[in-house]
């Protein structure tokens, strides 16, 4: 079974897709919104669409989701920590997880917004939740 890591991945969405965009086409449009609305230089090894294209479903219209794997983690950490800081409209940014990583949070997202309700410190590592309280 080939391994690969997703360390360096970030998922990015909200970015306009064109009918037949290739790679070296979704790569330039994540460089230059990143750029725009994060401020930020990026160094991406390759981006790309996922899943085909929706051309019957109700969400025909709407971009597909663009993974780009960046040069490093540095670069990575950068990019999401400033767009969970400044939320551009319109641009969502987030790490490449596993599909398991992903239906394993979502069991436990009732959890989580009880523990925030409640005034508690409430977040992800990977898979596991972590509650804490707040300190005084």
């Amino acid at each position: 079974m080939k391994f690969k890591s997703r360390r360096n991945n970030i998922r990015v969405s909200g970015i306009p897709e064109a009918e037949k965009e290739s790679w070296e086409d979704s790569e330039a449009k994540v460089k230059a919104v990143i750029k725009e609305k994060l401020q930020i230089d990026v160094d991406i090894e390759r981006a790309h669409r996922v899943d085909k294209r929706k051309s019957h479903k109700r969400n025909a219209n709407q971009p597909r989701t663009i993974v780009c794997r960046l040069r490093d983690w540095k670069q990575r950490e950068a990019v999401i920590r400033k767009a969970r800081k400044i939320k551009p409209y319109g641009l969502y940014v987030s790490e490449d997880l596993a599909p398991e990583t992903l239906q394993k949070r979502e069991a436990q997202i009732p959890k989580l917004k009880a523990a925030k309700e409640s005034g508690k410190i409430a977040y992800f590592i990977l898979d596991r939740l972590i509650v804490r309280d707040k300190p005084a």
